[in-house]
This record gives structure tokens, C-alpha cells and sequence, in this order.
């Protein structure tokens, strides 16, 4: 539209060649499209200034909402931009309004309210009605034009400066999307990079992808990402939102740093490597609400993000259960960026959790977080009689059964229960037994991604030597198991048939292998954990 009142100030006829004229049927439908979405948009800027400026962007029928404070970002400058896009709509009605009754004035005939121009041919009525002569209308017209028009370009020169910008990257956001969001990226030549001391992780902004610095510059500051995030919902300092936000203002703030000034350009990777001291140069984040204090920061350098802009705290709150990917209307990935910062801390800078250490030598040691010894990792099945893979390499079902159920009381019923309802059903199934070990997750989520890809090429040679890749099913009621096997081992040459145990089961029903005895009442909750729903989408 804003094409089009452009050509019109050169020419008050253009309208594409004729394609455009309401007298023609593609230019009313065009019309009628234009005229509805600008009615929109008003209509979507009075709801917005409502939410924003009498509700405070909070929900006051949910003490959930009223406890926490407002979702999204609040602030003058979204007013103003919500009094643009408002004006901008009410100008070009005026414009439609002002030209209909000079055009009607012009060919002596009656103004009259049009299907395909519902607003501005009304404006004209109630212009007709209120019998403008032609210079009045014509300043009308001039006034709506050049508003609507000046306006745009005030617009355009806005957004790149504010969080409004997301209307220009979000479509590129979008197409830059990993379908493969339940696999985290491999890190390559890690060995190499760690005798080159190499960044392994997220260090600096500038060690962002260009989907990560896209994502700071799409997001919305909606605010749903945290309204469902676990680590916020129970007042920890992780706010993805606030996250996102200052990465993105420091991101801002170092940009002449990155890239030079003027014409000059430089490498990013050439800017200063010495990290500012903590709290040199840098001051506490301020937001509408505000984000959770001592947890986000600003600085002008470009420092370690860990712990100069981000708390330690934040990274290490994070559950990976990717809720604020999945409710983010624009597609920016978050536990990506944190499990990068986890490996700098753990992998360069040795600095993480005390708690996160025994789990890692427990892992290193005896193949699970809690250093049980390894072979005791078979003993659940004491009494069912469970083949083992060596003792039966045609079998056609691998049974993994994982840490949590071999060595945890509550994890080994689900284990013995499996088992037995596997052999009600005439499966051909195995285990690994004690040749079974951690498939690496926790270490990897944790930051320790050397274990993870020690323990993928054990696994994977383990289970390739018995035939598993591509040609048998492996079975398992880990949702992290089944994560990892199914989705991130191909990057180590595993390709696995992988299905979670309840699927498996189910399909043993379906083929009457398997027949309830027992009717249960009631209602029953589902629990559809992140790892199976989420990130595999199964949720039945």
C-alpha cells in the first residue's frame, strides 16, 4: 500500500498499470484485503494500549500471572510504536476518504459507500455529509498522504534499533530453524581444539552462530518463553527471556568493537581476548518488569559472557526441556546457546557445580551419574531369566534398558515389567547386561561433551558389533536413552531403529501379542516427559 501511495505522488492515476483500479475485480479484492487488514490493525493497536498501559501487561484473573508480573516487555518505546502502526492506518483511510469524494466531486456523481473500500468510501459519506468543498478535501488528502507516507520512512529507520526489528529477521529466522532441534551439534576435531586451546563452547558474543545472533535480533520480548520456562516458574535466576535480551544489548553495545568503526572493518575474532574483571565496566540489566537480580549485566567490552553478563547461576538452571522453544512464535533456539556457555565453563574453564563432578566421575568411572559399579548394572534381573545380547546375537529386539533402571529401586520395576510383558508377547529380545554402559547425556547436557563422544563411540561399537545399525530395533523406556540413540548417534556412525517401550507395547496390543486382564478405572494422568514429547513428539 505504502507503493502505492508513493506512485500516486507522482501520479494520481498509478495503479499498476490499471491491474489495481477498483474498477478492475483484482483491485478490489486488493482493496477490500488492504482496507480489512489496516481496520485490523487499528483495532490490534487499541488492544494492545489496553493491555499495555491499563492491565500492565498482567493478567489480573490469574494470581499465577499477578504474583510474577507482566509477560512481556513494557515500556514507551512499544507505545509509540503501536501510535505509528495506529496513525499510519488512520491516514491512509483518510487518504481513501479525501480522493473517493474528490474523484466522486470530479465526475459529479453521488458518493456512495463501496463493498471493496468499506472505511474510507464511509469517511467519504460522512465528508459528503458534512459538504467539504474541494480545498478542504484536498488538504485532507495531502495530510493522509504524506503521514502515512513520511511515517513509513520513520518507520523503517526505527526498526533497526529496536526490538520492532524482528518484523525484518523473522522470516529469515524461521527458514534458519534446525528441524533436528532434539540433537545438539556435534562438536568436531574436539581433541584437536582442545590441544589448541580452542573455544569448545560459547565464550564471547562473538562466538555465536549466525542463527544465535538472528535470534537476538527476532526476538519479540513477549515474554512466553519464561512464563513457561520450570527454572522460572520456581524463582531461579534462568529467565530465557532476559536472557536473550542481554545477549542481544550487549551484542549492540560491542558492535563498533566487533566490527570496527566507519568503513573500517575487522575481524571479530581479532577483538580484545582479555576479559574484564567481574564488574568492570559492566552494570546490573534493567527491564520492564525487571529480570531476576544479579543475573544479567551490560558492558560496553566484549567480554566473557560467563560470568560478566550472564550468572553462573542461570546457565547451570536450565533443565533442557527446550518449553520456551516450544512456545516461541518466532522459532529462537535457547538450550543450544546455554549448553554452549556449560561446555566453555566445564571444558576451558573448569568451573561448575561440585554436584555436577561426582556425577561426571561416576560416569567416567562405572558408565552411570551415581559411580555404582558396573557390574552390578544387571542385577534388576535377577530371577526373570533375561537373555544377554552375547549369549544370543540373533536376537531381534535390543532391550537398553539405561542407568535410571538399572540401578534406581523406583526405575527397576518399570525395567522387570517391560521384561516381563516382552516375553508375554513372544518377543525375540536381548540385553546388553553389564557390556551396556551410560549413553553419555547427562555429560553432554552438562557441559562435558569429551565423555559424551568417549561413551557414543564405545555404545556405538558395542551395538554396530552385534548388528544393530539400521537392521534391529532397540527398545527402551529412557527418554533420554531414546533421545541419544535415536537422534544423536548417527553423527558416530549409529543409525538405530529406536522406540520408546510404550510404543512398542502398545503395538504388541494392537497385534493382540499382548491382551489386558485387567480393567482399570478412574482417570489417569500422562506424563509426556520433554525428552519423549518435545523432542520426539510422542505424546500417545
Amino acid at each position: 500500500n505504502s507503493i502505492m501511495l508513493w506512485g500516486r505522488g507522482f501520479a494520481p492515476t498509478f495503479d499498476f498499470w490499471g491491474l489495481l483500479s477498483t474498477t478492475h475485480i483484482v483491485g478490489q479484492g486488493y482493496s477490500l484485503i488492504k482496507e480489512l487488514a489496516a481496520g485490523a490493525a487499528v483495532l490490534g493497536a487499541c488492544a494492545f494500549w489496553y493491555i499495555r498501559l491499563v492491565k500492565k501487561g498482567v493478567d489480573h484473573g490469574d494470581p499465577k500471572y499477578s504474583q510474577r508480573g507482566a509477560r512481556m516487555t513494557l515500556g514507551n518505546e512499544p507505545n509509540v510504536i503501536l501510535g505509528i502502526i495506529f496513525t499510519m492506518m488512520i491516514a491512509d483511510f483518510l487518504y481513501v476518504g479525501a480522493s473517493l469524494s474528490l474523484q466522486h466531486a470530479a465526475e459529479g456523481t453521488p458518493v456512495h459507500w463501496a463493498w471493496y473500500e468499506p472505511f474510507g468510501s464511509a469517511l467519504a459519506l460522512i465528508f459528503s455529509g458534512a459538504e467539504l468543498s474541494q480545498a478542504p478535501l484536498t488538504v485532507l488528502q495531502h495530510i493522509g498522504f504524506w503521514w502515512h507516507s513520511a511515517f513509513v520512512l520513520i518507520f523503517l529507520n526505527i526498526l533497526p534499533f529496536s526490538k520492532h526489528f524482528h518484523i525484518i529477521t523473522v522470516i529469515p529466522n524461521v527458514f534458519a530453524y534446525q528441524r533436528r532441534h532434539n540433537a545438539l551439534p556435534k562438536v568436531e576435531d574436539l581433541e584437536g581444539k582442545v590441544e589448541r586451546e580452542e573455544s569448545l563452547g560459547i565464550n564471547k558474543i562473538t562466538d555465536l552462530t549466525y542463527k544465535g545472533i538472528l535470534d537476538l535480533y527476532t526476538c519479540t520480548e513477549c515474554g512466553r518463553c519464561s512464563d513457561n520456562c520450570p527454572a522460572f516458574i520456581t524463582n531461579k535466576k534462568l529467565s530465557p527471556k532476559h536472557l536473550t535480551l542481554a545477549l542481544r544489548n550487549h551484542l549492540y553495545d560491542t558492535e563498533e568493537a566487533m566490527f570496527g568503526k566507519g568503513d573500517t572493518v575487522t575481524d571479530p575474532k581479532d577483538t580484545a581476548d582479555a576479559p574484564a574483571a567481574e564488574g568492570d565496566g559492566t552494570v546490573e540489566m534493567y527491564g520492564n518488569p525487571p529480570p531476576p537480580a544479579g543475573a544479567y549485566f551490560e558492558s560496553g567490552q566484549v567480554v566473557e559472557l560467563v560470568p560478566n553478563i550472564i550468572h553462573p547461576d542461570v546457565i547451570w538452571a536450565c533443565t533442557s526441556c527446550r518449553a520456551c522453544e516450544e512456545q516461541c512464535p518466532v522459532m529462537i533456539t535457547y538450550v543450544d546457546k546455554i549448553i554452549g556457555m556449560r561446555r566453555e565453563e566445564v571444558m576451558m574453564k573448569n568451573e561448575f557445580p561440585a554436584q555436577l563432578q561426582t556425577a561426571f566421575n561416576g560416569i567416567e568411572t562405572n558408565g552411570n551419574p551415581w559411580n555404582i559399579s558396573a557390574m552390578d548394572r544387571a542385577d534388576w534381573a535377577d530371577g526373570l531369566d533375561v537373555p544377554l545380547m552375547s549369549d544370543t546375537p540373533d536376537a531381534e529386539v535390543l532391550y537398553w534398558v539405561g542407568c535410571a533402571a538399572s540401578f534406581d529401586d523406583r526405575a527397576k520395576k518399570v525395567a522387570r515389567a517391560t521384561v516381563q510383558l516382552l516375553k508375554q508377547g513372544g518377543v525375540n529380545f536381548a540385553i546388553l547386561g553389564t557390556e551396556e554402559t551410560c549413553t553419555g547425556d547427562p555429560a553432554r547436557r552438562g557441559g562435558n561433551e569429551y565423555l559424551f563422544q568417549t561413551l557414543a563411540e564405545q555404545n556405538v561399537e558395542t551395538l554396530n558389533g552385534y548388528g544393530m545399525n539400521g537392521k534391529r530395533t532397540i527398545i527402551t523406556a529412557c527418554p533420554h536413552c531414546f533421545n541419544t540413540l535415536g537422534n544423536e548417534y548417527s553423527d558416530f556412525g549409529g543409525n538405530y531403529d529406536v522406540v520408546h517401550h510404550s510404543e512398542f507395547l502398545n503395538g504388541l496390543i494392537a497385534r493382540n501379542k499382548l491382551k489386558p486382564t485387567k480393567k482399570v478405572g478412574g482417570k489417569v494422568a500422562y506424563h509426556d516427559s520433554c525428552y519423549l514429547g518435545r523432542y520426539n513428539d510422542v505424546y500417545s
